[in-house]
């Protein structure tokens, strides 16, 4: 547990099926988006991350945010920044204290339509974050087109870096690149010194 610096946590939701086990959010997700009940598993899991917030245990903890993961049609829908902001403020919780993450698949979707959504959250008081920078759907627009206050490098980047001296170039490089851009970075998948 951190205790004299601050950190963040991720929300993540799993699926234990009685018959089948463990249902990995790779195989869920993509059905909860085809069925149509992604927005309701994402409303899910803001409301409870904002009761967690609501507690004393983040600030015991020194938890700055949480990161809330969202599906490209959460972030596409039209009355999606409403709704968001409604949960929030009914929790009485800082949407400061909540960080939407995108994948990096979602952010090579729309720009123009995504870029507006996270406009309109950050100026609500939202963090965003980009997970996945490097696994290949987006170019290095995406990066300074839309207002991201974190960068989430894919672990495959690190696993090249350690493979060899390109990929060492191209990791150090992306992540000097992204803070020269004025945004956070995170290394996915770091395990050894």
């Amino acid at each position: 547990f951190p205790t004299r610096r601050s950190s963040d946590l991720e929300s993540l939701l799993r699926l234990r099926d009685p018959k089948l086990g463990n249902v990995y959010p790779g195989d869920f997700i993509p059905v909860a988006e085809r069925i149509g009940i992604i927005r309701l598993l994402g409303e899910y899991a803001l409301r409870e991350v904002c009761a967690f917030l609501g507690t004393d245990l983040p600030d015991k903890l020194g938890i700055r945010f949480v990161a809330v993961n969202l599906s490209i049609i959460q972030c596409t829908n039209p009355d999606f920044v409403e709704h968001a902001s409604a949960i929030v403020k009914e929790s009485g919780v800082d949407p400061s204290r909540i960080c939407f993450e995108i994948s990096e698949t979602a952010a090579a979707v729309d720009y123009k339509l995504l870029s507006n959504t996270i406009r309109e959250l950050k100026a609500i008081g939202f963090l965003f974050s980009m997970d996945g920078y490097g696994s290949g759907y987006a170019n290095m627009y995406s990066i300074f087109s839309m207002d991201f206050d974190l960068i989430k490098m894919d672990r495959n980047l690190l696993y090249a870096a350690e493979e060899s001296e390109e990929g060492r170039i191209v990791l150090e490089s992306s992540a000097r690149m992204i803070h020269e851009l004025h945004r956070k970075v995170v290394v996915i998948g770091v395990e050894t010194r």
